[in-house]
C-alpha cells in the first residue's frame, strides 16, 4: 500500500482485503458493513502516516537532529557566517564584482574545511549541505554573464537559508 502505513498495518489491510473477498457472498447489508469497516480501518490506521512534506530547498536530504538543529563548532560556524556577510555586503554594494565575491566565498570554504573538527552524524549532515554549496560558488566563479551570476547568487542565498534551517 502506498498510504504510508507501517509493515504491520499493511499486513492488517492485506488480511482485511482477503476477509472482504470472503464475505462478498454475504447478503447486501453485511457486505456493506464489512466494506465500511474495512475502509474505516484503512483511514484510521494510516492517519497522519503520509510522507513528510519535502522542503523545496532541501534537495540533498538534510535531516534534523531529533527535531533540533545540528550544532556546528564555533570556529567553523564563523566562516559560514562570514559567507553570509559577504553575500549580504555584495547585495548592498553598487560595484557588483562577481569574481571577487566568488573568491571571498571560496576562501571561506577553504577555511571552513581546514578548521573542520566535527565528527559523526553532524559532520555527515554538514557535508550534505556543503557539497552543493561549493558547487553554487563554483557556478558563480564560472558565470559567463550577469544573468548566470545572479542565478548562482540566488542559489547561494537559498543554500545559506537552508543551512540556518538545519544548523546552528
Amino acid at each position: 500500500m502506498a498510504c504510508g502505513c507501517t509493515a504491520k498495518e499493511n499486513k492488517l489491510v492485506f488480511t482485511l482485503m482477503h476477509a472482504f473477498e470472503k464475505y462478498k457472498s454475504m447478503n447486501f447489508k453485511k457486505s456493506c458493513f464489512a466494506f465500511f469497516l474495512f475502509t474505516a480501518i484503512i483511514f484510521i490506521g494510516c492517519k497522519n502516516k503520509t510522507e513528510p512534506a519535502k522542503d523545496e530547498n532541501n534537495r540533498h536530504g538534510l535531516e534534523l537532529n531529533e527535531a533540533k538543529k545540528w550544532e556546528v563548532v564555533g570556529n567553523m560556524l564563523s566562516h559560514i557566517r562570514l559567507m553570509s556577510k559577504n553575500v549580504s555586503d555584495f547585495q548592498s554594494d553598487e560595484d557588483r564584482n562577481y569574481a571577487l565575491l566568488a573568491e571571498n566565498l571560496h576562501t571561506n570554504v577553504d577555511s571552513l574545511i581546514s578548521n573542520c573538527t566535527m565528527t559523526g552524524k553532524a559532520h555527515k549532515e554538514l557535508h550534505k549541505w556543503l557539497m552543493p554549496h561549493i558547487q553554487f560558488i563554483d557556478d558563480l566563479a564560472a558565470a559567463p554573464n550577469d544573468v548566470k551570476a545572479k542565478a548562482a547568487i540566488k542559489s547561494i542565498q537559498n543554500s545559506l537559508k537552508n543551512f540556518n534551517q538545519y544548523f546552528e
